[in-house]
């Protein structure tokens, strides 16, 4: 005689303790169908949901969350999905890693990045219809250029050994991406992923200059400056003429790292005492992304 039996469990300790590093649930071998389930018979009304949560906690009572809720004004039965981390026991709202919506029409599907991930690094939206990046996503490299044509500006009252931004206008290309001009000799980087390392840019002058005025005869040295302050390596000395007429060509490149509202200016130092200065006449600078 085969006897079978329902057993209906009305309440389980919630902080039921588990001895044990493991626990199975071991089903018989001859049933193809298998299924573990847990229900809410919550119905869901005005201002209140039905919500699932599945939990992975580690000895700090944080860790991983897998949660379905169910609105009373959801259009689909099955509600929304989410997989967040938590930080403490306290932490029922969790942080959301990745989430499925569904509407009306189309469910979107979106994903959040950051170390740790956060609402306000949402990096990628898809639905049914289109893929929405909200951090940049570069199809080409980062590059931008900026140039001196006919410059007659001088860079004036040089002080020995004395570092000073290179001065007179400059127009910024017509193409380019990611990169602006605020002010003449200046570049700045405008945007870069803050959810992984910052891109490398290569920064490369090629300029011609001279004298302003009969100075001394001197060695004159260009380099790029990173946000005003840092001068980065190496710089590129070249011998000048006590005359005004006599024109030097310089090239150099750099390689740094560029974040967002980084920015790189042509500076330049005399080794003696220069009142009229030199003047950079023609000319250009770039930044592009390697």
């Amino acid at each position: 005689m085969v006897m079978t039996s329902n057993i209906t469990i009305n309440n389980i300790n919630p902080d039921l303790s588990i001895l044990g590093s493991h626990q199975r649930f071991i089903y018989d071998p001859t049933d193809p169908l298998v299924r573990t389930q847990c229900y809410n018979q919550f119905v869901p009304i005005v201002g209140t949901n039905s919500v699932n949560d599945f939990e992975l906690r580690n000895f700090n009572l944080a860790g991983y969350r897998l949660k379905n809720t169910l609105a009373s004004t959801d259009t689909f039965a099955f509600g929304k999905f989410e997989f967040q981390y938590f930080v403490n026991d306290a932490d029922t709202t969790g942080t959301t890693i990745w989430q499925y919506s569904p509407g009306t029409s189309t469910g979107s599907h979106s994903f959040y990045a950051g170390n740790p991930p956060s609402s306000n690094n949402l990096v990628l939206t898809l639905d049914s219809t289109a893929a929405i990046f909200s951090v940049p996503v570069y199809g080409r490299r980062v590059s931008g250029l900026m140039y001196f044509s006919s410059n007659t500006t001088a860079t004036a009252s040089m002080v020995v050994n004395t570092w000073m931004k290179v001065l007179g206008t400059t127009t910024l290309a017509a193409t380019g991406s990611e990169i602006t001009m605020p002010s003449s000799n200046r570049l700045t980087f405008t945007t870069s992923d803050s959810s992984t390392s910052p891109p490398t840019v290569l920064i490369t002058a090629n300029f011609t200059f001279k004298n302003a005025g009969a100075a001394s005869a001197a060695t004159t040295s260009f380099g790029i400056y990173k946000n005003g302050t840092t001068l980065l390596s190496p710089v590129s000395p070249t011998t000048i003429a006590a005359s005004s007429t006599n024109l030097n060509q310089v090239s150099l490149s750099v390689m740094t790292t560029a974040t967002t509202a980084d920015y790189f200016e042509l500076w330049t130092m005399n080794t003696v005492t220069n009142t009229p200065g030199v003047t950079v006449t023609d000319g250009s600078v770039s930044i592009i992304g390697v």
